[in-house]
């Protein structure tokens, strides 16, 4: 088996080295790497060529800034590998994470494999888990996602290339295509091959666009995610667990988000947006339990004028 593995690159100059680095130091050895610069102006796009010049597997292609999704649908256009994996560019992997994924794969029937994270402080180093537990096939992996008892970031997964066929991601989406993408592929009823180890470095940066308030483009972003999954899973009799679960997260994380948010005006249309969701039953608060549901019905209701 021979992996593609696509890594998005924007101004990480910083931390770039240290994750293409970890790349360069995986056990298993066969797999290319395509570095998708995104219109990086910090050094970034330099350090993209000096990795490609020194090892053949490592291609570039830069671009006009056109966000993470644009490049990680470029990296599928690209990929040839019999398998895909996503990385982010200012995180670490475990030498053996790739080879574990692949073992995985290779020994078990299973459309992808799945490791865990660790999360790390910006200028800490990552303490990873790695106990020998074989694998575990999971049939229902909608069930685990739905409950959030596995992460939906593209890192955590290995995925045979036939398995995504036909999937690409919202490019239209300014966050939370991410979160689409795998429960578009989840609907497919995959196979997984769960892996009890934590291998892959998350690395917590103040400044990342995981850790800023929310604006209206990131709230509208997770409302059109959520939109799009009603319709979608349509009479589907898995909405109402994907209500209960996924949906329920992602509209406390905008609450908790938005807070932070100094823009009044901008709040005001972030409140709007999830009063639409809630007035168009796309978001039930009976689903949020009593405390939360009066939480979210204060959150989205008009603010009275002072």
């Amino acid at each position: 088996m021979n992996i593609s593995v696509v890594i998005p690159v924007y101004n990480v100059a910083r931390f770039l080295p240290t994750c293409l680095d970890s790349l360069c130091a995986q056990t298993f050895r066969d797999w290319t790497c395509l570095l998708v610069d995104d219109g990086s102006d910090d050094g970034s796009s330099e350090i993209c060529r000096e990795y490609a010049a020194r090892d053949a597997r490592f291609t570039v292609r830069r671009t006009e800034n056109c966000g993470a999704y644009a490049a990680r649908n470029i990296g599928l256009g690209w990929a040839n590998g019999d398998a895909i994996y996503f990385c982010d560019s200012d995180d670490i992997l475990h030498p053996e994470l790739l080879s574990r994924l692949v073992t995985a794969l290779e020994s078990h029937p299973a459309d992808f494999s799945y490791v865990d994270a660790v999360e790390f402080p910006e200028d800490g180093e990552p303490e990873f888990r790695l106990p020998s537990y074989e694998p575990t096939i999971v049939d229902n992996v909608f069930a685990l996602y739905a409950r959030q008892k596995c992460g939906l970031a593209l890192w955590h997964c290995l995925f045979l290339r036939v398995a995504l066929e036909g999937l690409s991601f919202a490019e239209d989406i300014r966050r939370g295509a991410d979160r689409l993408f795998a429960y578009e592929f989840i609907r497919r009823s995959p196979k997984m091959a769960l892996i009890s180890a934590r291998l892959y470095g998350y690395r917590q940066r103040k400044g990342s666009i995981a850790h800023a308030s929310l604006g209206e483009k990131a709230v509208a972003g997770y409302a059109t995610v959520m939109r799009r999954l009603a319709d979608e899973y349509g009479d589907d009799p898995r909405l109402s667990a994907l209500r209960k679960g996924e949906f329920v997260f992602m509209a406390k994380y905008i609450v908790r988000g938005c807070e932070g948010n100094p823009n009044k005006d901008e709040l005001a249309r972030c409140r709007m947006i999830v009063g639409g969701l809630i007035a168009d039953g796309v978001l039930r608060l009976g689903d949020f339990g009593l405390k939360w549901g009066w939480r979210m019905f204060r959150f989205a209701r008009k603010p009275r004028n002072p």
